[in-house]
């Protein structure tokens, strides 16, 4: 089963990842797996987890919960095409395989596409990827503590520490 999440915000596409592991984590932090910059998104808002066959969202105890056609909820199964709303942005979620796949979905290969058409990376090639970019982001974080520079945070923090700094001259 391969689970795509498309995110949007103002039902335009921003972003779109493969579910790579059993748990990932949606929230506003950086260490978050989907990360939301909405003052309406909790750091670690939800979470999505594989059990067994399916595929479930959690809320991990935010503010302003986790919605599914209008109604807020703790935990809910999705479901192909199921969309789910956190803060000001929609997840919707492509499954493909037998598990969480509405009757009659249909599914397709990649041979089946037609010319022209973009072929998607593979979950494998998109898993290394990201594994890669967090990689990269730890790897910054170490070489800015290493030469004495605060770990990289929010612009907000950021900007306060810049506005101490010029207070103090």
């Amino acid at each position: 089963m391969v689970v795509k999440i498309i995110i949007l915000k103002d039902e335009k596409p921003i972003d779109q990842l493969v579910m790579d592991k059993d748990t990932l984590i949606i929230g506003r932090k950086s260490e978050s797996d989907i990360v939301i910059k909405d003052p309406a998104v909790s750091g670690f808002h939800a979470k999505v987890q594989r059990v067994g066959e399916k595929t479930v969202v959690a809320d991990n105890g935010s503010t302003n919960g986790v919605h599914v056609k209008g109604k807020r909820f703790q935990q809910h199964v999705v479901r192909n095409n199921d969309t789910v709303v956190i803060g000001e942005h929609s997840l919707k979620f492509v499954i493909t395989g037998e598990a969480n796949a509405k009757p009659g979905t249909v599914r397709t290969s990649p041979a089946a596409e037609g010319p022209g058409q973009k072929k998607e990376p593979s979950p494998e090639a998109l898993a290394k990827a990201r594994q890669k970019l967090q990689e990269q982001r730890r790897a910054a974080a170490r070489v800015k503590q290493k030469a004495g520079q605060p770990a990289p945070t929010t612009p907000a923090k950021q900007a306060g520490g810049q506005l101490r700094q010029a207070m103090a001259c």
